[in-house]
C-alpha cells in the first residue's frame, strides 16, 4: 500500500514538471505575480497613499511660494511708485527757504531805489540756491584756466591769447554741472589756440 502511494507522489510530481514546462516565461511569472500576500498588497497601498500625500503637500507649498512672490513684487512696485513719487521731496524742502527769501528780495527791492541792496539780495539768495544743490550732490565745474577737458567742457570759440596758453580755457561762458560722479551738463568754454603767429615782413624790391 506504501509503495502505491509513492508511485502515485512520483506520478504528480512527474506531471507537475511537464505542465510547467509546457508554459512560457509570461505565464510563469503571473502565477508568481499573483502568489504576492494580501499584506504585501495593504503595504503597497500604504506607501502609495504616502506618496500621493507627499506630492499633496509639496504641490500646495508651491502654491503658497508663488502667492507670496506676487505679494512680494506687488509690495515692492508700491515702494518703487512712492520713491518715484516723493524722491525729491527733501531737495524741495530745502529749496523753499530759498524761494522765500527771493520773494523778499523783490518785494524789498520795489520799495527802494537801491540796486546795490537789490543786487546784494539776490547774490546772497543764490549762494542759498548752490548750497542746497552741494548738499544733494550737485557741484559745479570749474573751468576758466582749466586745461581743456572734452569730457567736462564744450568749446563754442577758440580764440588767440597772448596771457593764457593754448588748450587752456579763456573764459566760461556757461556754468557747468557735476551731479556726484556724473555729468549733468558740461561748461561751454573758450579756448585759447595759443600766441597769435607773427607773419614775416618780405623785404621790398
Amino acid at each position: 500500500m506504501e509503495k502505491v502511494e509513492k508511485e502515485k507522489e512520483l506520478v504528480n510530481e512527474e506531471n507537475k514538471e511537464q505542465v510547467d514546462e509546457g508554459k512560457s516565461v509570461d505565464e510563469q511569472e503571473e502565477e508568481r505575480t499573483v502568489e504576492i500576500s494580501e499584506k504585501e498588497l495593504n503595504e503597497l497601498k500604504e506607501a502609495l497613499k504616502a506618496k500621493e500625500q507627499e506630492v499633496a503637500e509639496y504641490k500646495d507649498r508651491v502654491l503658497r511660494l508663488a502667492a507670496e512672490m506676487e505679494n512680494l513684487r506687488k509690495r515692492l512696485d508700491r515702494e518703487k511708485q512712492e520713491h518715484v513719487k516723493f524722491a525729491n521731496e527733501n531737495l524741495i524742502r530745502q529749496l523753499l527757504p530759498v524761494i522765500d527769501n527771493l520773494e523778499r528780495t523783490i518785494e524789498h527791492a520795489k520799495q527802494s531805489e537801491n540796486m546795490e541792496s537789490l543786487i546784494e539780495g539776490v547774490e546772497m539768495t543764490l549762494k542759498g540756491f548752490l548750497e542746497v544743490l552741494e548738499q544733494f550732490g550737485c557741484k559745479i565745474i570749474e573751468a576758466e584756466g582749466e586745461t581743456f577737458d572734452p569730457m567736462y567742457h564744450e568749446a563754442i570759440q577758440k580764440q588767440e591769447s597772448e596771457e593764457v596758453p593754448e588748450n587752456k580755457v579763456i573764459c566760461q561762458y556757461q556754468k557747468g554741472y557735476m551731479m556726484n560722479d556724473r555729468l549733468l551738463r558740461p561748461a561751454k568754454v573758450i579756448v585759447s589756440c595759443g600766441k597769435a603767429e607773427k607773419k614775416e615782413e618780405q623785404p621790398e624790391a
